[in-house]
């Protein structure tokens, strides 16, 4: 790739405005360097610059101190879920280059927190009297878990339930064909036995498809097991 310096650069800009056109740029650029000339885009965005800027090329972005850089850091390890912007505040510096510090010269990045349901003492006890009440009542009666699940034939997958463990983002990306054909299917378990797995071929599931799976497919099975009325649904 040719270079040139910054004295060809300001020539050419000083010939574009005389012409107002690159290809005359370049022929006087051969003419007087007897060399190969910069291409018409070249000439067009120093010509830009230099109007903008007031300098042929674009200058190169400045390089931030180590100072700073210990700086900043010292401000996140002090207390790591501030706001760039409050450390903005505290260190003087510019709120874009606290974040290119960060991402660049520290590599941290933003990590969003989970919320979770607070759970007391008494909770803990509550939880754990359900579950053994659920357990005996297993036992004593046929308790009837169901789910359901939509399978697209695309391929597509529900991203909230996909993750992609590693130490790096592996940037991957899954294309997603739009109203493509699915399948809908149903299962339900009892400790005894499986119930399905029923399938639908309807667009959406709503209540009332849903209705008419049950009374249609899990109902009528039900009954047939059920002699003693002791199936929870």
């Amino acid at each position: 790739m040719a270079t040139f310096t910054g004295a060809e650069c300001a020539r050419c800009v000083f010939w574009f405005e005389e012409t107002e056109s690159a290809t005359q740029v370049q022929r006087k650029f051969c003419t007087q360097y007897r060399k190969e000339p910069p291409s018409r885009p070249t000439v067009y965005s120093w010509h830009k610059n230099f109007v903008q800027t007031g300098c042929s090329v674009r200058l190169a972005r400045p390089r931030v101190s180590d100072a700073t850089v210990e700086q900043i850091r010292e401000s996140f390890v002090r207390s790591a879920r501030k706001s760039t912007r409050r450390a903005t505040r505290e260190t003087g510096n510019p709120n874009v280059t606290v974040w290119r510090v960060l991402r660049k010269s520290l590599h941290l990045k933003a990590y969003k927190l989970s919320i979770v349901q607070h759970l007391t003492d008494s909770d803990k006890v509550v939880r754990k009297e359900f579950c053994m009440q659920m357990f005996h009542r297993i036992q004593d009666d046929e308790k009837i878990f169901s789910d359901e699940s939509t399978f697209h034939v695309s391929g597509k997958v529900n991203t909230h339930n996909c993750r992609i463990w590693g130490s790096e983002n592996p940037r991957v990306s899954l294309e997603h064909v739009r109203d493509s054909p699915k399948v809908n299917v149903f299962c339900a378990l009892s400790k005894y036995r499986v119930y399905g797995p029923f399938f639908s071929m309807k667009t959406t599931i709503t209540s009332i498809v849903y209705l008419d799976m049950l009374q249609e497919f899990l109902i009528p099975k039900l009954d047939e097991d059920d002699q003693e009325g002791r199936i929870y649904f």
